[in-house]
Order: C-alpha cells, then structure tokens, then sequence
C-alpha cells in the first residue's frame, strides 16, 4: 500500500518537492522520426488539396452544363410561347397580357435567380 502523500508547506516550491526535474531546452529543429511524420502529413494534404479540385472541377463542370441547358430551355421556352402569342400559330388561344406577363417575367426572374445562386456557389473565389 502506498503512504499518502505529504502535507506541504505553504512556501514550498515544486524544485523543492522535484530536484531532479530540471528545466531543458526544447529543441528547434524536429527529431528524424518527427520531420518524416510532418513531411507525410505534408503530402497527404497537398494530394487530398489535389483530390478536392478535381472533384470541385467535375462537379462545377456538370452544374454549369445543367444549369446551362435549364436557363436554354427557358429561353426557347419563352420564345415558342411569344411567337405563338403574337401569331397565334396551331390554334393558340391568346393570353391575356397579366398571364403573359407573370408568365414571363415572374418566371423568368425565378430562372435568373436559380442561375445566379448556382453561379454564384459554384465559382465562388477560394
């Protein structure tokens, strides 16, 4: 069994109690063991930095290309719907102007708006 430990004085000092533990100058330059773990470290983040573009660059390239063909198809989208308004091709029943004008510009502001947020997310600066 192990005695307790004694009470200490009130001015004692931990050299006191401890005379062996001197201080010791620490060290500037790592050890071998620890420059390899930090070279090691080094690597794997730059190759992980490495994985993380291509893949951002993979998923910026897809997006742009779906958010391309959404904001072409609403143009085209629009455009058959005003040449059928204004001509009145395949027995189009013309739209009152406040349905042609929601239409329009309500959901075109909705399309440059999803345009504008995947735009903006994905080529963000870095």
């Amino acid at each position: 069994m192990q005695n307790p430990p004694k009470p200490l004085d009130e001015g004692a000092r931990l050299k006191d109690i401890f005379p062996e533990a001197q201080p010791q100058a620490v060290p500037t330059t790592p050890d071998p063991k620890t420059a390899e773990e930090i070279e090691d470290l080094t690597q794997q983040q730059t190759s992980a930095e490495v994985e993380r573009y291509k893949q951002d660059t993979g998923e910026r390239k897809r997006y742009a290309n779906r958010v391309f063909c959404l904001v072409t198809g609403w143009v085209i989208a629009m455009f058959v719907v005003l040449l059928l308004q204004g001509f009145g091709w395949f027995g189009w029943t013309p739209l009152a102007d406040s349905v042609l004008g929601i239409l329009v510009g309500g959901s075109t502001t909705s399309i440059l708006g999803i345009l504008y947020a995947v735009v903006s997310n994905l080529f963000k600066a870095q």
